[in-house]
C-alpha cells in the first residue's frame, strides 16, 4: 500500500472516530443534563466557587511570599492568581464530575462501536 493511500485511510478513520466520540459524548451529556441531581451539583459548585477561589488565592499568596526573597509582593500576587485559578478549576471539575463521567462513557461507547466497524471493514470475515 502506498504511503498517500495509507495516510488518507488513517486520517479518514481517525476523523470518523473523533466524530463518533463527539456524538456519543454529546448524546450522553444532553440526556443527563436534564437530571435534577446534576443540575443541583453544578449550581452548588458554582455557588461555592468564590470560597474555593479565595482560599486558594490566600494559600497561593502565602506560598509565593515565602518562596521569593527579592520581590515578595510580585511573587505573592502570582501565587494568589495561580492558587485561585487552581482552586476554582478543581471545584468546578469536582462539581461536574457526573457530567464529565457521562460524557466520557458515551464517547468511549461510540468509539468502540466505530472502531469495531472499521476493523471489520478492513478485515472482512468470510463464513462458510
Amino acid at each position: 500500500m502506498k504511503v498517500d493511500k495509507w495516510l488518507k485511510s488513517n486520517v479518514s478513520d481517525g476523523k470518523e472516530l473523533l466524530d463518533s466520540g463527539y456524538a456519543g459524548a454529546h448524546r450522553a451529556v444532553t440526556s443527563i443534563l436534564h437530571a435534577e441531581e446534576v443540575q443541583s451539583d453544578l449550581t452548588l459548585a458554582a455557588h461555592n466557587a468564590w470560597r474555593a477561589a479565595a482560599i486558594g488565592a490566600c494559600v497561593g499568596s502565602i506560598g509565593g511570599f515565602l518562596v521569593e526573597e527579592e520581590k515578595p509582593i510580585q511573587s505573592a500576587l502570582a501565587g494568589a492568581l495561580v492558587g485561585g485559578a487552581l482552586a476554582l478549576g478543581g471545584l468546578m471539575a469536582w462539581g461536574s464530575r457526573r457530567l464529565i463521567a457521562a460524557a466520557a462513557s458515551g464517547a468511549v461507547r461510540n468509539v468502540k462501536v466505530t472502531r469495531d466497524e472499521q476493523w471489520l471493514e478492513h478485515n472482512p470475515v468470510a463464513y462458510g
